[in-house]
């Protein structure tokens, strides 16, 4: 059967619409650190967990001397965050935090990249009995993320052990002042979070 015209304008216009369309765009990769950028952010990083463990650490300590695990939770309440901002607002540029996957605190719950890293390092303390000292991660095109880990010492256990072992006390005012606790039931040694300090990718 001999085709119509209307076929035969069709298939002569057929190639010139798929020649027209575009190709797709490619998103361009994420600029990769320098490596001096890279060691700064380490270092950086490093000084602001240090920073911020110095901060918080013989608090919390004198609170446990003086009041035991009760205070002690009451103080770390109070002071944990206003020292984690206090800490960052003296260097320029940083956002610090600490994060975890099992979060006492909401305003610490980890995000996907987070939980990337927490999820290895959980893996390597399991299998090695250690994490990757420090690491830094790409969080997108601006922005780099320094990542610290925090393992459960000796003295954490008061707080963050087995619930089974807390006085009626303690569990009272866990509930009373992190109502959606999830830290509890570690070891010694475990992996508890980590330290976590975004930069800019490139320096001002």
């Amino acid at each position: 059967m001999p085709l119509k015209s209307t076929h035969l304008a069709w298939l002569i216009l057929l190639p010139a619409l798929f020649s027209c369309q575009k190709e797709p765009v490619k998103e361009a990769a994420a600029p990769a650190l320098t490596e001096s950028r890279r060691q700064e952010i380490i270092k950086q990083g490093g000084e602001a967990s240090s920073a911020l463990l110095a901060s918080l650490g013989p608090k919390l300590k004198a609170a446990l001397t003086a009041g035991g695990p009760v205070h002690a939770l009451t103080v770390c309440q109070q002071l944990a965050q206003p020292s984690t901002k206090e800490v960052a607002a003296g260097m320029a540029g940083i956002t610090l935090s600490r994060v975890s996957l099992k979060p006492r605190n909401p305003e610490n719950a980890p995000d996907q990249l987070d939980t990337e890293v927490l999820t290895a390092w959980h893996k390597q303390v399991a299998d090695h009995g250690k994490a990757t000292s420090d690491e830094v991660r790409m969080k997108d095109g601006e922005t780099a993320v320094f990542y610290r880990p925090i393992l459960i010492e000796e003295v954490c256990l008061k707080c963050h052990g087995d619930p089974g072992t807390f006085s009626a006390a303690l569990s009272e005012q866990l509930a009373k002042l992190y109502p959606e606790d999830r830290a509890t039931g570690y070891s010694k040694g475990e992996l508890r979070g980590a330290f976590r300090v975004e930069f800019p990718a490139e320096a001002d």
